[in-house]
């Protein structure tokens, strides 16, 4: 029993030893990051004949960002998602991703442009933590402009990265996805879809 006490403390106590984030932007080292896909989300919610909010998610990531804590507003971002990796969690008779397959390939133009990216091409600042993100999103071959809320969280040195900064971001918007020219299920299944990203970049190690 002791030795089990033992084991949780040891494992509980890197975490527990964490510093608090830190709120301000002007606070984080200026430079590259690299976004963190263990502890990021991106998830897209469209309705489903009215009834509920049918929502799934991406598992491969990948992403970059130029910091200027002097200028937040001259800091960059680009982002780069496997339209392949949709995940909606449904699994067929077999245990197989026959749905989530066919999403890809029919709804995302998986076969043909492999990539869903977002590269930012203006930030403009509510708040200290908050602000608003445009840029072009290409989504099925297509490429249009689009507007993120965002919202800082906070940033400090990541125990898991040898102490190299981390920064926290959370993002949301709606498109049309008929505006990227995906029109399958309309209209039992929505046009409207909502983004949500949940994001850690970290500071690249230096070369």
């Amino acid at each position: 029993m002791r030795a089990l006490v033992i084991a949780a403390a040891l494992v509980a106590t890197p975490f527990a030893a964490q510093a608090q984030p830190n709120p301000s932007f002007a606070a984080a080292p200026a430079g590259e990051y690299a976004i963190d896909p263990s502890h990021t989300s991106v998830l897209f919610r469209l309705s489903y004949n009215g009834l509920a909010m049918y929502t799934g998610r991406f598992t491969g990531i990948e992403g970059a960002l130029t910091v200027n804590p002097t200028t937040p507003t001259a800091s960059r971002v680009s982002i780069a998602i496997d339209a392949a990796s949709v995940d909606t969690g449904h699994r067929d008779a077999q245990g197989g991703r026959s749905f989530d397959e066919k999403i890809a390939k029919d709804a995302l133009g998986a076969a043909t442009t492999p990539k869903i990216t977002f590269v930012s091409t203006s930030l403009t600042q509510s708040t200290p933590t908050t602000g608003q993100m445009t840029g072009n999103l290409t989504l099925n071959g297509v490429t249009r402009p689009a507007t993120f809320d965002v919202t800082f969280s906070g940033g400090q040195p990541m125990r898991f990265a040898g102490g190299r900064y981390g920064m926290g971001f959370s993002a949301k918007a709606k498109i049309k996805r008929s505006d990227f020219g995906v029109e399958d299920w309309l209209p039992s299944v929505g046009d409207d879809t909502e983004i949500i990203v949940e994001s850690v970049f970290v500071q690249k190690a230096a070369s």
